[in-house]
């Protein structure tokens, strides 16, 4: 049987609170292709630089038709034009696979997830900023 590929990308700092050490990261995604059907390849790993997505945006030049990342939160979903940049010249055939969400996405997808969850977030206030309007009025 001839099992598709699921490339893998992981990352050395934090993302959304989280610093998930890179043998976690990759024990996820290896569990996730096997349950899956996928072969796993053994992950590339971002520089450690904030906010740099290089090594992602290598995959793009690969035809890359199955990448998983531990968590849609890897990518800058708080700045929606960073994440078009770094998703444009990805296939629109591109299957994101998101192991922590149980999220599968094309790129055209993940923007409106994205722009989604930024909708609701802007809704909700966090627990200190509803005490402290609470308590001034």
């Amino acid at each position: 049987m001839n099992k598709k590929l699921l490339f893998s990308y992981v990352l050395p700092r934090d993302f959304h609170g989280y610093n998930i050490p890179i043998s976690i990261q990759s024990m996820y995604i290896k569990n996730y292709a096997e349950n899956n059907g996928y072969q796993f390849v053994l992950p590339v790993t971002e520089i450690s630089v904030k906010d740099n997505y290089y090594m992602l945006k290598k995959f793009s030049k690969k035809n890359t038709y199955n990448l998983a990342m531990t968590s849609i939160f890897i990518l800058p979903i708080y700045d929606v034009l960073k994440c078009k940049t770094i998703l444009k010249s990805f296939s629109e055939r591109c299957l994101f696979h998101f192991i922590l969400e149980n999220l599968s996405l094309k790129k055209k997808d993940i923007l409106q997830w994205i722009n989604d969850y930024n909708e609701i977030n802007s809704l909700i206030c966090d627990y200190k900023t509803f005490i402290n309007k609470n308590l001034n009025n």
